[in-house]
């Protein structure tokens, strides 16, 4: 994804992007898998995330603070390991965030046909989003951000109302008591919870330039309210056993939230619009994997890296999952746990020894 304008975006712009990308996940993943690790102390997975979130946040911003204007997270990489390890590291990335990319558009289709359109094929949907993407790859990023901008109050619009029905038909007997013997589960959940808030607060330099203004710290916080509020909502409503059941629980309580006795049937149209949602973290993922790409070859060509992870991203989505189990598996275990891997186990690394190396 192109990006010329001189210090990257503004924090205003980096928070809209984060936010609806955070979406997807927090309404897909979190509900159900917290569910079932923490049971009726899942609301808390996120709040245990937040603490080591902070730490990241932290991280990043000391170890981004000496960026050049127009130096990416992927340029700070290539300055602290060399161009040769720096290039390899951020070679094998590119393949992580384009799986991702292709994860996050077969997810999509899924949850699309499971709400809308049972029994339909996924590959409309993955054709639709792939189209999409590559649109929004090709073209500068301030688009993809404004365009976030826009979709962050229509997406707010629609959350707001379904959560606030939500509290008023919980019931608190499915949250409390915790114990302590719930103290390991919870830190179980919080792992997913902190994987997809750090995805946001580190891929996102690789798309902006320089120091950068986007509060990571703030945004860490934010997510993990609104994640916890949207778990203890989804718990509360349906008990965490049932909740743990569903296939996408958090859609399941649009369906059936109602305010006395007037139910909100909603569903379709809040489906509709979490395509929003969807299609900026696969650009968001696309846009971040092409960066790695092109720096990793150091090309100043910023169009023919979209090419192959767009390609990669199409056959990920493509032969992922053929099955709803298949899609399970890689939604609660393969993907979140690739993406703690790739995150604390090779960007931070890279960025630290830079550091430790005195080139950043």
């Amino acid at each position: 994804m192109e990006n010329k304008t001189p210090g990257g975006l503004t924090a205003r712009q980096a928070s809209a992007i984060c936010f609806v990308a955070l979406l997807p996940p927090a309404t897909r993943l979190l509900p159900g898998l917290c569910s079932e690790l923490a049971g009726r102390a899942a609301w808390l997975c996120p709040i245990a995330a937040l603490p080591f979130l902070l730490l990241t946040a932290l991280l990043l911003r000391r170890l981004t603070e000496n960026a050049a204007q127009d130096e990416s997270l992927g340029g700070l990489i290539c300055r602290g390991l060399g161009p040769r390890a720096g290039g390899a590291a951020l070679l094998l990335y590119a393949l992580w965030l384009a799986f991702y990319a292709g994860f996050s558009l077969r997810s999509s289709a899924s949850r699309f046909i499971y709400t809308i359109y049972p029994g339909a094929p996924p590959w409309p949907f993955i054709a639709a989003g792939a189209v999409m993407g590559l649109i929004a790859a090709f073209s500068r990023l301030k688009a993809l951000a404004r365009a976030s901008e826009l979709f962050r109050y229509l997406l707010i619009l629609a959350l707001a109302p379904i959560l606030l029905l939500g509290l008023f038909e919980m019931r608190v007997q499915d949250l409390l008591p915790v114990y302590a013997s719930d103290a390991l589960p919870v830190l179980e959940g919080a792992l997913p919870a902190l994987g997809t808030g750090a995805f946001l607060i580190v891929n996102v330099g690789f798309l902006d330039r320089g120091p950068g203004r986007f509060r990571r710290g703030r945004f860490s916080v934010f997510s993990c309210l609104l994640m916890s509020l949207i778990v203890a909502v989804t718990v509360g409503r349906f008990g965490a056993q049932l909740a743990g059941e569903f296939t996408y629980p958090f859609f399941a309580l649009v369906r059936n939230t109602g305010l006395f006795g007037v139910t909100a049937r909603i569903e379709a149209l809040v489906t509709a619009l979490w395509v929003l949602s969807d299609f900026v973290l696969f650009a968001f993922a696309l846009g971040s994997a092409s960066s790695c790409l092109g720096l990793a070859f150091s090309s100043r060509d910023a169009s023919w890296p979209v090419w192959p992870c767009a390609a990669a991203a199409v056959l990920t989505a493509v032969f992922i999952a053929p099955d709803s189990a298949s899609l399970k598996l890689v939604s609660e275990l393969i993907a979140p746990g690739l993406n703690l891997i790739m995150l604390f186990g090779l960007v931070l690394p890279a960025l630290l020894i830079g550091r430790l190396r005195g080139r950043l």
